[in-house]
């Protein structure tokens, strides 16, 4: 996976179980739709933005988990495989909290719905 990729990014993001059952892209109106739950029907998501809230905090936080897990494995040493990743997690977490880099992601993301 390479956070350069939009399209690994995406692929990360839709393998999200929550992003999954609570997001659909409707190919015919050009539309996000979210889950009401309290309604349990689709709503419009406009402009992705919920979409895009999301990204910026779950997958943010599932890097940084496991940015963590790499970090905290082997008693302080890590190896240079390691360290990379390590580096690669914090830099695809930075990168999702930026603006335009989550709606070029989110355009990845619908060609897999």
């Amino acid at each position: 996976m390479n956070y350069r990729s939009h399209y690994d990014i995406a692929s990360f993001i839709y393998k999200d179980e929550f992003i999954i059952n609570n997001f659909k892209y409707d190919e015919n109106v050009s539309k996000w739709f979210k889950m009401d739950l309290k309604k349990k029907e689709w709503v419009e998501d406009t402009k992705a933005k919920k979409l895009g809230d999301e990204i910026k905090t779950r997958i943010v936080n599932k890097f940084i988990k496991l940015h963590q897990e790499i970090s905290n494995n082997g008693n302080g040493e890590m190896d240079e495989i390691g360290e990379v990743r390590s580096i690669f997690f914090l830099e695809t977490a930075f990168k999702l909290k930026q603006e335009k880099y989550v709606r070029l992601v989110i355009k990845e993301l619908k060609q897999f719905y």
